[in-house]
């Protein structure tokens, strides 16, 4: 399988160790506000503190990441971003 049902799949397996990339099909714009930054999306917004606007922003860049790679946050932090973003249908395992 591929694509986002096997990336849910394996999200628990070793997300640390996984590569990442922005899913084909993503439709949305980003929005800072205060001390948000939230990704809009067709019928949902997803609110995220501040503090993960780099990150976001590399995510959104289209690039490939890791858990690791993910700036402003240490890999607890990521490794909840990626497991949130992979629930969302936004990134997938490469």
């Amino acid at each position: 399988m591929t694509g986002g049902i096997s990336s849910v799949i394996s999200m628990n397996e070793a997300p640390r160790d996984n590569t990442y990339m922005l899913a084909e099909s993503v439709v949305c714009r980003l929005k800072k506000s205060g001390d948000e930054i939230s990704v809009i999306l067709p019928g949902k917004e997803i609110s995220l503190p501040l503090m993960t606007e780099q990150a976001v922003t590399q995510i959104f860049s289209g690039a490939r990441f890791s858990c690791r790679e993910l700036p402003g946050l240490d890999e607890d932090e990521a490794e909840v971003l990626i497991k949130r973003f992979i629930r969302e249908g936004i990134i997938r395992v490469c």
